[in-house]
């Protein structure tokens, strides 16, 4: 049974919350549950192609991150606020599109 999109949805935005830091216990069981429903499908050949796609979207979701808060900085000129204030709004931004 394969992952609807809610669910990768759900794994992306956990995969997400956890490289930022997120460490609190229902985000990785939650994240844990997830991914094991998404990678029910087979032991073998699909188990991996699966992690591989969860690990490049995350990476490729980092990145969109990654630039939306540099264009935020850029918005108010390069001078002021906080980048931690870009950087979650960004994610916001990021997350929001993706769900």
């Amino acid at each position: 049974m394969k992952a609807d999109k809610w669910e990768k949805g759900e794994i992306i935005k956990q995969l997400v919350a956890l490289s930022e830091g997120d460490n609190s216990v229902s985000a990785k069981t939650s994240l844990a549950s997830s991914r094991r429903a998404c990678l029910s499908v087979s032991r073998s050949d699909a188990k991996l192609r699966s992690k591989r796609t969860l690990t490049e979207t995350a990476t490729e979701i980092e990145e969109k991150i990654r630039q939306r808060a540099y264009e935020l900085y850029q918005k108010r000129g390069g001078t002021g606020g906080d980048p931690t204030d870009d950087w979650l709004q960004a994610r916001r931004e990021v997350l929001s599109q993706k769900a």
